[in-house]
């Protein structure tokens, strides 16, 4: 009899064990998701860093026929160049001659300073070469510009009628446009155009402008 009462008692003891077991299981389940709960309240609530800021990229430069920079000051012209005659082609606009290189050939560099400011600026540049000197000058560009805008091909007339095929390639970006053509104003020639887009009115264009509203 008392060895069943024993058998009894571990039975109940063993019952009483597992309940006490179940029962911590649960409370640690509970607890850990509680704690999981309010750790991602308190990630949600807490201030989130802010994205990098990636500053815009900086504006595009207008071209250069080497250290010539359209839009650049007739004075800074002057401190390159110091010994230059200039020609008043309007009243507005002042002119200038340059022997010069490009690409390993000989050319002619003519500049145009329009008064868009206080001073002169540098809005105009072409460069005439042999028509000889077409591919080396234009492998020139590639090599300093990568591919082209655009290529395309024109047909040019002379006094005469005579017509002929020429191969126009075009650089540009938002301030400026670079262009070389393979027959320029005479058929023996190649020319270069660098010119600026965005400077402003020219002094003459003002002058119109103000006289168009008063007339108006």
């Amino acid at each position: 009899m008392a060895e069943k009462k024993k058998m009894l008692f571990m039975k109940l003891l063993g019952i009483v064990f597992l309940v006490l077991l179940v029962i911590g299981l649960i409370s640690s389940l509970f607890l850990n998701d509680t704690k999981s709960t309010k750790q991602v309240a308190l990630e949600k609530s807490a201030p989130q860093p802010s994205p990098p800021i990636t500053p815009p990229p900086p504006p595009p430069k207008p071209y250069a026929f080497k250290e010539f920079r359209l839009g650049m000051t007739i004075n800074e012209f002057n401190k390159l160049k110091p010994n230059v005659t200039y020609k008043n082609k309007r009243e507005y606009q002042t002119s200038c001659f340059v022997d010069t290189t490009i690409g390993g050939a000989n050319g002619k560099a003519y500049f145009i300073f329009d008064e868009y400011g206080k001073e002169p600026q540098l809005s105009f540049i072409s460069v005439t070469i042999k028509k000889s000197d077409f591919d080396n000058v234009k492998d020139a560009l590639l090599t300093k510009y990568g591919k082209p805008t655009s290529v395309s091909e024109e047909i040019k007339s002379n006094a005469m009628g005579a017509k002929f095929s020429s191969i126009k390639m075009v650089w540009q970006n938002d301030v400026s446009q670079l262009y070389i053509e393979s027959v320029g104003e005479k058929i023996n020639e190649s020319q270069m155009i660098l010119f600026h887009r965005k400077l402003g009115k020219s002094k003459q264009e003002k002058k119109d402008a103000a006289k168009a509203e008063k007339d108006i």
